[in-house]
Order: C-alpha cells, then structure tokens, then sequence
C-alpha cells in the first residue's frame, strides 16, 4: 500500500483495531520490497524491486533524510555496513524503454553510498547486467559482490579506513569462481569474516577463505538449491536449508 509503519515492540497490543505504530511513513511513490535499519539503530533504508530510487529515514521519527538514485532496473538487494556507516544496494542495472533507437537505459548494478552525506562512494558493475547478491561481512572489513559482469564470478572488495575524502576506500581483491557453471544462489560471511560460503546453483556449498581467496572445502549433501546458510556465532559450525526439504549442520574446523 506504499506506506512504512514502524511499530514500538513494548506498546501494549490491542484487539480492537487500534494502531499502536509510533511512526508512520505514508505516501511513497513505489511499493517497498526491501527495508533494513542500521545497526546503531538511527536510520532505515528502503527501496523497491521496480525503482532505481533508495530511501534513508531517521528512524526515531519517520524524517526522510536522504533520496538516492541505484541501479535503474531497480533493487534486489540493500545493507548497510556493520558501523552503520555505509549503504550499499545491488540490482538490475537495465530498464527498457519507449525510444525505438535505444530501447533500454543502463546503468551500474551496485552502488555504495555514505548514510550521514549521502556521498556515492562507489559505483560498480557492468551496466546492462543484474547482481543479485552483495553483503558485507560481520567485521566490516570486506564487501562482496556478484556484480562483475555475471553471477558466475563473485567480486572481492577490502573496505579501507581512510577518512581523506578524495580516497577510493573499496580495494578490489582477487574474484571467485565458483565451479558450478549456472551461478550462485547465495553467499555468507563468517561471524569473524574469514570463511565465506557460497551456494552454486548445482546443491552444493563451498568454503572459501576470504584472506587469500582459497577454495578450502565442497559440502555435497542437499538435492537441489540451497536456498538459505547460517553460520553460528562462533563460526564451527554452518547450517543449511534446500530445496530437499532438509536442513544439514557442517562441523567446520
């Protein structure tokens, strides 16, 4: 219904159709697909599956603080770094259009951005491509993107630290490739950001070591697409849920 409702947890619920939301966002140009706050808790992020546009809200009060312009086939997915301090989006970085001489606009598939400014750190990707996935791992010392030109290579990058402002803080790492032909389904940090798992598309899931971009392990297990990972916080152990019906715990050195 293109409106944001944020709800305070400790109001008491109602029966009777009372709204105990203490914030409401209303009136916004496009269904919102996906909404993320940061981890300090001060801002939320939003945006739609069928609009390059991304919004940033202070989320003690609803305040729209920043409008920001992404990939231009719209989002699939949005995150914010572990200090809060970067938003990054990947998408479809295509739309067609009505002009019969260029029939489709193009565009970048992942773009970074700084919360307070608003400043665009980084623009990545091929246009005219789609990048399903991108995440940040828990230390915030690493980014990862499946937006080099297709989902079979998955691009590296080391956040840097620099506060100069004219600095590029993404240094580009080694790729990975995964060894399925027909792509990735998913990927997940580590808790300590060492381990990466990947899930191609063929069931099975490998282990990667982000440091040196090794191929460590390959879990055969699951008859079809994982289509979910989760590691434990201490990162020995990683559970994993597929298309099979079955969810598998790997003990993991």
């Amino acid at each position: 219904d293109h409106t944001i409702r944020i709800w305070n947890t400790d109001a008491p619920i109602w029966v009777n159709g009372n709204d105990f939301s203490h914030a409401s966002i209303a009136d916004l140009p496009v269904n919102i697909d996906f909404l993320s706050f940061s981890p300090d808790g001060s801002r939320l992020a939003g945006g739609s599956r069928n609009s390059p546009v991304v919004y940033i809200w202070d989320a003690r009060n609803g305040m729209r603080l920043l409008t920001l312009n992404g990939p231009v086939g719209g989002l699939t997915s949005l995150r914010f770094s572990p200090d809060s301090s970067l938003l990054a989006v990947s998408g479809v970085g295509y739309r067609r259009t009505n002009n019969p001489v260029n029939p489709f606009l193009r565009s970048n598939t992942a773009y970074i951005w700084k919360v307070i400014s608003g400043k665009l750190v980084a623009s990545l990707g091929t246009p005219g491509i789609s990048a399903p996935l991108i995440r940040f791992s828990p230390d915030g010392h690493t980014m990862l993107c499946d937006c080099q030109g297709n989902n079979l290579v998955l691009g590296l990058w080391r956040l840097g630290t620099s506060e100069d402002p004219g600095s590029n803080p993404l240094q580009a790492l080694p790729t990975i490739r995964p060894d399925d032909p027909a792509g990735v389904t998913g990927a997940v940090f580590s808790p300590d950001g060492r381990l990466l798992a990947v899930a191609p598309a063929d069931g099975q899931i490998e282990i990667w070591d982000t440091e040196n971009q090794n191929l460590l392990y390959n879990l055969s297990g699951h008859r079809g697409l994982v289509n979910s990972m989760a590691f434990r916080p201490d990162g020995k152990l990683l559970l994993s849920g597929g298309q099979d019906g079955i969810l598998i715990f790997w003990s993991l050195p």
